[in-house]
């Protein structure tokens, strides 16, 4: 598994918190131990990760193991790759990028919602 991204990694994990309905506490962890160097969402922190908030360790470990989320992760880069996503966060409205490259703000994202209705009637 060494030749799988820290990011794919991290995603699979969270695919794996999630199957215990820890999802968004899973993600938590993982934004607030984010220091962008290489090796960050190693397998051995993933699973100190999920220790932490108490997980069903045999569960996850055989989840993140099986790499069965593989697939999936693929499919929404792939997605991404095509709608010309360049980082996260990143917001659509109706298929169009809000902000793209920056965090939208909220009049924009309520720009957008509008023109999406106005050009819905």
């Amino acid at each position: 598994r060494s030749a799988v991204k820290d990011s794919d990694q991290a995603a699979s994990a969270s695919f794996c918190a999630a199957e215990q309905n820890r999802f968004y506490d899973y993600k938590k962890i993982l934004y607030a131990n984010m220091n962008s160097v290489v090796g960050e969402f190693s397998e051995r922190r993933l699973i100190a990760f999920a220790e932490s908030l108490g997980l069903n360790m045999n569960e996850f470990e055989s989840c993140l193991e099986s790499d069965k989320y593989k697939q999936d992760i693929q499919s929404d880069i792939a997605r991404a790759e095509q709608l010309k996503v360049s980082g996260t966060p990143s917001l659509f409205v109706n298929g169009v990028q809000v902000a793209p490259g920056y965090v939208p703000t909220f009049e924009q994202i309520s720009e957008a919602v509008q023109a999406a209705l106005t050009a819905s009637k």
